[in-house]
């Protein structure tokens, strides 16, 4: 629009009445611009409208528009507040990605759409009010929103996307709404500081890395329905003690417990089926492990180096137990095993660590 060295000396611009739309790019990269005025017929804030103006502060959005398109304002750094209108419907992906003065964002319940990343980045966001209109999280929403303490996804969403709140390592709360459907894999990646998580009924699937390296969770409350806990979905929470696994969980993922330091108590599911690789590794806290009736599979590694289990009672039903399930367990003094001893012969499974039979494989009497 202006070359380059007029648009660096640009600090306010008052687009005159009668525009009725913007182009792309319009003002992208005037790095002294303050201060917009946008007249009222205005419909649509295009793609990378005001992106990199550095030194934007203020802009006064007319009730018309209905669509904010994608970066917008991305890399708008001094852009401290902004009123979203009542009629924007449309907010597009990165729109204000990277505004890292923004600290308080409405989003008015006219809108329905919100685009990946729309706030990723933003340092200082603290305040955020959600639109009850739209269904879901997208990906990467408020990545990397490191000021950020508490939120509440409001009724009627159904789906957080993946990595939506990755790396926001202030994040203490997050309320979730009873219309949540699915959480996708590390939605909550590395948010530190969350320290109590309720997952609402509805959900079926603890995703892949959703809570992993949310090293300060100390209670984790899931409902019955729950059939999958992904891989890596809680490692590395190193302060949580005790679990309660719903018993309508069936499998547990490579890695979904590795690593959980202080972990003293795990309590496994009736219904369970397999155990995946590594899915309880470096658990040095854990003391014993009892393994249900109807489980079938131990993976590779499973409670490998849990160096203070010291008793593990494993079912009749088992079929097939990795070689390496119970390696670097220093302190593990006995396994009880539900079957006979023929049973056991056909697992297969060698160990030099006593194995006691619940069933004396000579009377058939129980021990």
């Amino acid at each position: 629009m202006y070359p380059e060295e007029i648009k660096k000396r640009i600090i306010k611009i008052i687009i005159r009445e009668g525009i009725t739309g913007l182009g792309k790019c319009t003002f992208d990269g005037y790095s002294s611009l303050r201060e917009v005025i946008i007249p009222n017929r205005v419909i649509t804030i295009p793609n990378k409208c005001f992106q990199n103006c550095k030194s934007l502060r203020s802009v006064d959005i007319p009730v018309s528009i209905t669509g904010i398109e994608a970066y917008a304002f991305s890399g708008c750094n001094n852009l401290a507040s902004i009123t979203i209108p009542a009629n924007v419907r449309i907010i597009g992906n990165y729109a204000f990605k990277d505004c890292k003065s923004l600290n308080e964002i409405v989003i008015p319940n006219g809108v329905s759409n919100m685009g990946i990343g729309t706030f990723s980045g933003c340092s200082s966001l603290i305040n955020i009010t959600l639109s009850g209109t739209i269904k879901e999280i997208a990906s990467l929403m408020f990545h990397d929103c490191v000021s950020l303490t508490e939120i509440t996804v409001p009724e009627g969403i159904t789906s957080i996307s993946d990595n939506a709140f990755s790396d926001c390592v202030s994040l203490k709360r997050i309320n979730l709404p009873n219309t949540l459907k699915e959480i996708e894999p590390a939605a909550f990646w590395s948010c530190s500081s969350l320290k109590d998580i309720n997952i609402p009924e509805g959900i079926n699937a603890i995703n892949d890395s959703v809570f992993q390296y949310c090293v300060g969770i100390k209670n984790i409350n899931m409902p019955e329905g729950v059939m999958y806990i992904e891989k890596n979905a809680f490692q590395s929470c190193n302060v949580l003690t005790e679990i309660k696994i719903p018993n309508s969980v069936k499998i547990i993922g490579n890695s979904a417990f590795s690593g959980c330091i202080s972990l003293r108590k795990v309590t496994m599911p009736k219904n369970l089926v397999t155990i995946k690789d590594s899915a309880f590794s470096l658990c040095n806290s854990l003391v014993e492990i009892i393994i249900p009736q109807g489980t079938k599979n131990i993976g590779a590694s499973a409670f490998v180096c849990c160096t203070s289990l010291k008793k593990v009672t494993l079912p009749e039903s088992i079929i097939n137990i990795s070689g390496s399930a119970f390696f670097g367990c220093t302190s593990l003094k006995e396994i009880i095993f539900k079957g006979t001893r023929e049973q056991w012969k056909k697992i297969g499974y060698k160990t030099d660590i006593p194995v006691i039979f619940a069933i004396d494989t000579y009377t058939g009497s129980a021990l």
